[in-house]
């Protein structure tokens, strides 16, 4: 069998406070995530608007020192001295990207903001970000020199958009390469024609002394075309306490009880952080869990490291609990641990002529060309966990501490055309796994970067048809119709995607084909 090398293919994908850049007037009240802002006069950004400033400061930015003050009505007044030479943190982007702050792509994004000299936010440009018909888009806005947030408590920015759309996810810590420190807010900023303020906040601030990935987003495919804009990013201090815009942080771990062997590595699971901004609660997730302190109830069964690795070190049973800081974080993971056992004889020899297969991994047939049997976006981010054996002479894939993995033939592929078969295959092997499931994604059109993705998962469980069996191999011959039940497309030509799905024990795989 040939083995085909991995790609490299890594993922993501504020209280205004600061400078002011020309008197304004605002009247009202802040309530909820956002304030809202309307705009009067053409492309000159809002001239009033409903909200008023969480906090006051004094910042220079841009080599501008600015200073303003507000009164209960909402009135607010500004002198400006000094030469512009643009904008310095703690602004990451203000009318232009602070100095040394540049944009990296996330892998496989498509396209790149721009700096808008359109449409204007309080008379400056925006960032502009034109989402692509499919595929996505996404980056990070990065400082060349690591900056020391710890001062602040927040990041804050405006947005708008085109047409009312619900942004993938904006994040801080993540600059396009590591994720140590990423806190990611996921599928909630909704945004509208109108310009409006949101929040990150930071979920330990004493943990950011040097950080470079400042500002990040990602947006997926849309088929009708939308720009969002972004306007003022910045760090700033939310006031906090009785009355404050930012609440106490509210962290949690999953609540799960999970089977493995000795041996096993695996993260720990369902990581968040929720704030309290303006009342209402923003949750965080995925966040790094090096802001975390974890603990195991029994260091001889399992043990936690500073980035949340648990190794299963004996048998027996133990509970993994977590702090953010010196808030105890809500849930509990209770682990299992049996002695590491795999599989002696290999999966039954496929019988299927050889003409009626195309098969991805199977030491019977010639293989596809395969682009990865295990993507770095693989368990979360966590990469496949995979090594490459044999079982009585015949090569198996072992996944351990399997969430899911990413198999992929497409870039550069070429993708599956499978139209003319009735089944996909897999043989899976598991000591201690109770669920498993499989997905086909079929991107549309010869890339992930045209065309509509489509994606059907099937999942198996110890009642399921076949039912999931510990220690035995388990052949699951799927009809291609039940992955289109589930949402593939009919007569898949595209396929392009496989992913195994699993409850972070360890699986062995052999026998990956279809078959008519």
């Amino acid at each position: 069998m040939k083995k085909i090398a991995f790609l490299a293919f890594a993922t993501t994908a504020l209280a205004a406070c600061g400078s002011s850049s020309s008197p304004s007037t605002s009247a009202g009240s802040s309530t909820g995530l956002a304030v809202t802002s309307t705009s009067t006069g053409t492309g000159a950004g809002p001239e009033t608007s409903t909200g008023t400033a969480a906090a006051s400061s004094s910042s220079t930015g841009g080599g501008v020192t600015s200073t303003g003050s507000s009164t209960g009505a909402g009135t607010s007044s500004g002198t400006s001295t000094g030469t512009s030479t643009g904008p310095v943190f703690p602004f990451v982007f203000h009318g232009s990207y602070a100095a040394d702050i540049s944009y990296a792509p996330y892998s496989g994004s498509v396209g790149a903001p721009t700096i808008d000299t359109t449409t204007l936010y309080n008379n400056l440009p925006t960032l502009a970000v034109a989402v692509p018909s499919s595929g996505y888009i996404g980056g990070a806005l990065v400082n060349g020199t690591p900056q020391d947030l710890s001062t602040y408590n927040a990041l804050t920015f405006w947005a708008e958009a085109s047409a009312a759309i619900t942004v993938g996810n904006v994040e801080i810590g993540n600059d396009a390469s590591t994720t140590t420190y990423q806190a990611q807010w996921t599928n909630n900023l909704a945004l509208t024609t109108t310009w409006q303020q949101f929040y990150i906040p930071l979920p330990v601030p004493s943990d950011l002394t040097s950080q470079d990935g400042l500002f990040g987003f990602a947006q997926g495919g849309q088929a009708t075309a939308v720009t969002i804009w972004f306007a003022e990013i910045e760090y700033v201090t939310l006031t906090t306490g009785a009355g404050g815009v930012l609440g106490t942080a509210q962290p949690a771990i999953a609540t799960e009880t999970l089977a493995h062997q000795t041996g096993d590595t695996f993260p720990v699971d369902g990581l968040s952080v929720t704030f309290p901004v303006n009342g209402t609660g923003e949750t965080l997730t995925p966040v790094g869990a090096n802001y975390f302190t974890f603990a195991s109830s029994d260091p001889k069964v399992a043990t936690v490291a500073a980035d949340g690795t648990i190794s299963a070190v004996g048998v027996g049973s133990t509970m993994i609990t977590a702090t953010l800081g010196a808030i105890p974080a809500a849930g509990v993971i209770t682990i299992n641990v049996t002695q590491a056992s795999a599989p002696t004889v290999a999966a039954p020899t496929p019988t299927v002529a050889a003409a009626n297969v195309i098969s991805i991994f199977s030491d019977a047939y010639v293989d596809v060309a395969v682009d990865t049997y295990g993507t770095t976006w693989s368990n979360n981010n966590a990469g496949p966990n995979l090594t490459s054996l044999q079982v009585a002479g015949v090569d198996t894939e072992e996944y351990a501490n399997l969430q899911y993995i990413g198999i992929e033939f497409w870039n550069p592929g070429p993708p599956i055309d499978a139209t003319a078969m009735t089944d996909l295959h897999v043989d899976m092997w598991t000591s201690t796994g109770v669920t498993f499931g499989i997905k086909l994604v079929n991107f549309g059109d010869g890339g992930a970067n045209s065309g509509s993705v489509t994606q059907g998962e099937v999942d198996f469980n110890a009642t399921s048809t076949p039912a999931v069996t510990d220690g035995t191999w388990v052949s699951f011959d799927v009809p291609l119709t039940t992955f289109e039940t589930a949402g593939l497309t009919a007569d898949p030509n595209d396929l392009s995607q496989l992913l195994l799905v699993g409850d972070m024990s360890t699986y062995y795989i052999e026998n990956i084909y279809f078959h008519k």
